[in-house]
């Protein structure tokens, strides 16, 4: 595994996450960005190279799926400095086994991180967690192996986003669609309609502000907004659009990016 001690173009990601500003379409426009870049040094900590990263108003959440240790690397805005690690990888009952989506609450106060190994969500507070050797996570809820949530993005306590992933043992696979979930009571509630074109590979985002969501997918040219109680309002067909996808089940449902592009943009 490839690893890095410094994660020199965080700044970047962070930077282009926060951007509010319109969109410029035209390709010939050139921004010099690089002394905006601040490198940061992750001390002795080593990340591997598929880590992905979380952000708050002050913390800087890395989350390195390939470690054998501690999952969840801190790192303070302010002053860019690591704070230290959580999260401990294994399949003990404190312990995380696949580690999914990671968010913080409004108070940056606690972290919470999707376990698919366990099927449950596991919250840690931070201070406790930092400073405590044997500390024990809350288990916020649980949910199960046939219907569960996928790229979680959380809005508060009781409304999130996420993929839905429907296992069909009968197929050997799977399908997937856009859903409410609730982390509190465990509660998952699709938005996708009966209508949805079946084997569509789903990625998306959401605008809080505007209370959207918009459902782009990796095998087809084709755009889906919905307001946040699941009405469709916009289907958007691209020049490449099919009326039907190849491969209508799959067993990587994990395989799509989990932000990417345009969509990546809607959550700012």
């Amino acid at each position: 595994m490839k690893l890095l001690k410094k994660l020199r173009f965080i700044a970047i990601f962070i930077l282009f996450i926060s951007c509010r500003q319109s969109v410029d379409n035209s390709r010939n426009n050139h921004v010099d960005i690089s002394q905006d870049v601040i490198p940061f040094d992750t001390d002795s900590i080593q990340i591997g190279a598929g880590a992905r990263i979380y952000t708050s108003d002050s913390l800087v959440i890395i989350k390195d799926g390939q470690s054998n240790d501690m999952l969840l690397t801190i790192i303070d805005i302010q002053t860019l400095k690591t704070k230290g690690q959580i999260a401990k990888f294994g399949p003990g009952p404190d312990e995380v086994a696949v580690p999914g989506a990671v968010f913080i609450d409004r108070d940056n106060k606690s972290i919470s991180i999707f376990d698919y190994g366990q099927l449950k969500i596991s919250s840690y507070n931070i201070d406790s967690a930092l400073v405590m050797d044997k500390y024990c996570p809350t288990t916020i809820s649980n949910f199960n192996n046939q219907q569960f949530p996928d790229r979680y993005v959380h809005v508060n306590d009781t409304l999130g986003f996420a993929r839905s992933i429907t296992i069909d043992p009968k197929k050997k696979g799977y399908t997937q669609g856009i859903c409410r979930y609730n982390i509190t009571t465990g509660e998952l509630t699709d938005i996708s309609g009966p209508s949805r074109m079946e084997g569509l590979k789903s990625l998306f985002g959401i605008s809080v502000a505007d209370r959207i969501i918009a459902e782009g997918a990796t095998n087809n040219d084709i755009l889906n907004i919905y307001d946040f109680n699941g009405r469709l309002l916009h289907e958007i067909k691209g020049p490449d659009y099919e009326p039907q996808v190849v491969g209508k089940t799959g067993a990587d449902w994990d395989s799509a990016p989990e932000q990417t592009g345009t969509l990546l943009m809607l959550q700012s």
